[in-house]
């Protein structure tokens, strides 16, 4: 209100609502100024803020399991607002946790400032696709214990991060019978999510024990010719996988007056061999008859000479 002028008045429109601070300057038609600080607030309609967060979540994760509880996992996830910007999240399970084997869902939520909440999820699968690891037995050579070789025993091992006990097989059981010479054992493990893995071990049997050899007694024969006198005899051998017998004058030859030293020998299939022997002695005995000479004696009477000849005399 001025004196001379009466009321001064005067407007300015604000585009939005809100409060203003400014100064206020009037002048009258004398050029009087009068200056006023003012605050203004302006009312009218806010906008409302309705829109959620989004959430940008990891791709779908595997993970290999490292032991019987599964895998620990750890995934990153953020969420943006219009209004508010960056906003926290919320992982349930959380990132770092202990999944186990299988999938299992991963949910996210983010809230703003205005209350709106977004949902998001996405999977951990975690999967054991290691196979165990097989440890095989070092075994010595096995001796042969009959023609068909020797009864083997035997215990490979494994172990698996997730499945404490692997099944195991074998392509010839523990306790079989093995034959001479080296065969391959192929060794199979198997854990609880079917992961396989092989390896395998010689089985050695070897014959290295020489048969046990039994010869006759030293032998006696009465000369039956001048070549001397045919001897029959037999000499005997046992041994677990089987022998054979040879002799260095085979029985049933005829054996010259004297002594004559019979080598035996007995061998198996592996080539181990026992040699024996003993003594032929052919002898002469029997004194010789003479015919053609005559005596004084009656018919058929023999008479015996100082030299031990037996004569026969014929009248």
């Amino acid at each position: 209100m001025d004196e001379t002028t009466g009321a001064i008045t005067g407007q300015h429109t604000y585009a939005n609502a809100g409060t203003y601070h400014g100064t206020l300057g009037l002048t009258d038609a004398t050029g009087n100024i009068v200056t006023q600080d003012f605050t203004v607030t302006v009312g009218g309609n806010t906008p409302s803020d309705t829109t959620a967060p989004v959430i940008t979540v990891s791709a779908s994760v595997t993970a290999e399991a490292t032991g019987p509880a599964g895998a620990t996992v750890s995934f990153t996830v953020s969420a943006t607002d219009e209004t508010d910007g960056a906003v926290a999240t919320n992982a349930s399970p959380v990132s770092g946790s202990t999944f186990a084997l299988g999938t299992t869902t991963v949910t996210i939520t983010a809230t703003d400032a205005a209350g709106n909440t977004a949902t998001s999820t996405f999977s951990v699968t975690v999967q054991d696709t290691t196979a165990p690891a097989i440890t095989v037995p070092s075994l010595g050579t096995a001796e042969a214990n009959g023609p068909g070789g020797a009864s083997v025993t035997f215990a490979a091992s494994a172990i698996d991060l997730v499945d404490g006990h692997p099944s195991l097989s074998y392509s010839a059981a523990s306790g079989s019978v093995f034959r001479i010479g080296t065969t391959a054992v192929t060794v199979t493990a198997t854990d609880a999510s079917g992961n396989s893995s092989t390896s395998s071990f010689n089985v050695t049997v070897a014959d290295t024990t020489a048969p046990v050899l039994t010869v006759p007694a030293n032998q006696t024969a009465e000369a039956t010719s001048a070549a001397g006198a045919p001897v029959t005899f037999a000499a005997s051998a046992t041994d677990a996988v089987g022998a054979t017998v040879a002799y260095s004058k085979a029985p049933g030859s005829v054996f010259p007056v004297g002594t004559t030293t019979v080598t035996v020998t007995a061998t198996d299939a592996a080539g181990n061999s026992t040699t024996g022997s003993f003594t032929v002695t052919v002898k002469d005995t029997t004194a010789p008859i003479i015919t053609g000479a005559r005596c004084h004696h009656r018919r058929g009477h023999q008479c015996r000479r100082r030299n031990g000849h037996v004569c026969r005399h014929r009248h």
